[in-house]
């Protein structure tokens, strides 16, 4: 970005002077121009931004100025609004997640991690059990062993994947 002296013109400047010193036009013309109403183009003139040559009539270099002089602003605003909004949106869902955790709607995965691990834990360790509950034969038994192996490991997978889905 190129910086300029205070009160140096650039080609812009310099174009809207020379079209300031030349062209009059009506309040109507300015404004179909540019693309707004009479009434905004009077508003110019009455704020003093815009000087009247006549009834009627403005010179289109001081409306292009502050027509331009007004994007600028407008855009400045815009964007200062927007992350207004931004933060205003983001502080409203922090509010909102905190209300639904007060209501036992939502519980941290930090807590419930560590409470899902232990119920599968103590799972596992029953389960280990029933080979040895149901059989003698040492054959079926490593095979129910076995089964039952790949069933929690599937189970602990299924978990893991779900958790990681569920993560930010």
């Amino acid at each position: 970005m190129t910086t300029r002296k205070r009160g140096a013109t650039g080609p812009a400047e310099r174009a809207i002077q020379t079209i300031h010193s030349r062209t009059l036009v009506t309040i109507r013309n300015a404004a179909d121009l540019l693309g707004v109403t009479d009434r905004w183009v009077r508003q110019l003139c009455t704020d003093g931004r815009v000087t009247k040559e006549g009834p009627g009539v403005v010179p289109i270099g001081e409306v292009i100025a502050a027509y331009t002089e007004n994007l600028k602003t407008e855009s400045k605003k815009t964007s200062k609004s927007e992350a207004a909004a931004e933060v205003q949106r983001a502080r409203a869902e922090e509010i909102r997640l905190r209300v639904a955790i007060r209501q036992g709607e939502l519980i941290p995965m930090t807590e419930i991690e560590p409470v899902f691990s232990d119920i599968l834990g103590s799972l596992r360790s029953r389960l280990a059990g029933v080979p040895a509950a149901c059989t003698r034969d040492l054959n079926l038994r490593e095979t129910i062993e076995a089964r039952l192996e790949e069933a929690l490991d599937e189970a602990r997978a299924d978990f893991e994947r779900r958790a990681d889905e569920l993560a930010p």
